[in-house]
């Protein structure tokens, strides 16, 4: 099947109250289901695309215990763009603390390297 939502509105503290929900048949499309799911984002929001749900050990799921909160602020930062320079400045630590938390992160998520670490974070829906 494929599942259609679309927010209408929200309340006053910005949670959702009303959405307009679409199911559609698509069996005739394909008889199999390969547990992936993608949220496009609207208005400069961002999308998260083929999340796998069949994969309990995902980076996203493992995300809670895999990367400390500095250490998922410092990656959303390096997705943006930033050097660890920038880092450093915008969180007000030392250049040295960024450059451990980029050797930890890249370790924790098995990367080679961040251009690596930001797909699988994207894949993952994790930024």
């Amino acid at each position: 099947f494929n599942h259609q939502a679309i927010l209408l509105t929200t309340d006053e503290e910005g949670r959702g109250a009303k959405s307009l929900n679409i199911h559609t048949d698509i069996s005739h499309l394909t008889s199999e289901n390969n547990y992936k799911v993608s949220a496009i984002g609207m208005l400069g929001e961002p999308s998260y695309l083929n999340i796998n749900l069949k994969n309990a050990s995902s980076l996203l799921n493992a995300s809670v215990n895999l990367f400390t909160k500095r250490e998922v602020e410092i990656i959303r930062l390096l997705s943006d763009g930033l050097t660890s320079s920038k880092i450093a400045d915008q969180l007000f630590i030392a250049h040295n603390t960024v450059t451990t938390h980029r050797k930890n992160i890249l370790r924790k998520a098995k990367s080679k390297n961040l251009a690596e670490l930001i797909t699988k974070c994207i894949t993952e829906g994790l930024i």
